[in-house]
């Protein structure tokens, strides 16, 4: 799922608030590529999620972590840029990693099946319309 690893590398160099804000603009232009708004929702979960966890890959990447190291320094405990992204980047890419495997059961594996195809005949949950009208190849009898 390139979405999403490409916005949660780009998170953790370029602060994810303007990477988000940058970027909706290119998925909203994609729609009529992908057959409608509706099938940009894969997309879209990569997009959040891949900034979101992607901002943890280094200091710069989200604001709190900023925040957090400009505390920890005035209580006398340095967190370095090098340090933190070398215990962090790897943490972040296996977080990348689950959510794309997420992401791929959640709306790319399950590709929707043709009535009519042999794995869908089998279905119980499943019924063809043509059954009524003497049926398919695939859902005779």
């Amino acid at each position: 799922m390139w979405p999403g690893q490409f916005s949660s590398t780009a998170s953790a160099v370029v602060d994810n608030i303007p990477f988000v804000a940058t970027m909706i603009p290119v998925i909203k232009s994609m729609a009529p590529t992908f057959g409608g708004a509706e099938n940009l929702v894969p997309l879209w979960w990569s997009l959040a999620l891949g900034a979101c966890l992607g901002g943890n890959g280094s200091l710069v990447g989200a604001s709190a972590n900023l925040i957090i190291a400009g505390f920890a320094e005035r209580s006398g405990h340095r967190i370095r840029f090098l340090p933190f992204m070398l215990m962090a980047f790897p943490l972040m890419l296996l977080s990348i990693v689950i959510c794309s495997l997420y992401i791929s059961l959640r709306y790319l594996w399950p590709l929707r099946q043709d009535e009519h195809s042999p794995a869908a005949a089998r279905s119980k949950k499943r019924r063809c319309k043509q059954r009524l009208f003497n049926g398919c190849e695939n859902c005779k009898p």
